[in-house]
């Protein structure tokens, strides 16, 4: 007997009209342009829109995001050495001085970005522990 796991993918009971209507809004499309690309009233798409088909099109959109995310930080080192060559002697003034600009500001927000998520540790690190601590007051048969 083969065990086959459940398809738990937002929107795998919708039919594929529907689904297809889900990508294209996520892809950026209005209501009016994708029901005419569907050859619907736009009526019939918004009637489509139950919490499935809303969990689907955030499904498409946090893909799109995540993609566009690995896109720019696979990009990111061919800009951080195009900006370096561009800070070189041999580039008009103007030139190095808008490089050298860039190149702190993008220092800046990596450094902001480090201290957030060092933050953000700290705290679900706290908040484990204050949870651990009110598992332990519950053992102990303490109730608010």
């Amino acid at each position: 007997m083969d065990l086959v796991a459940p398809d738990c993918t937002p929107g795998h009971g919708l039919p594929p009209q529907h689904r297809r209507a889900a990508l294209l809004l996520a892809s950026g499309l209005g209501v009016a342009e994708v029901a005419a690309e569907l050859g619907v009233a736009r009526q019939t798409l918004r009637r489509w829109r139950t919490p499935e088909f809303t969990a689907l099109v955030a499904h498409h959109l946090a893909a799109a995001e995540a993609e566009a995310h690995a896109q720019l930080r696979a990009a990111l080192p061919l800009a951080i050495s195009t900006l370096v060559e561009l800070t070189g002697c041999n580039q008009h003034p103007a030139v190095r001085l808008g490089a050298a600009n860039s190149v702190g500001r993008l220092w800046a927000k990596h450094v902001e970005e480090v201290a957030v998520q060092d933050q953000i540790s700290a705290l679900e690190g706290q908040v484990a522990e204050l949870l651990e601590q009110l598992a332990e007051q519950r053992r102990q048969g303490w109730r608010p």
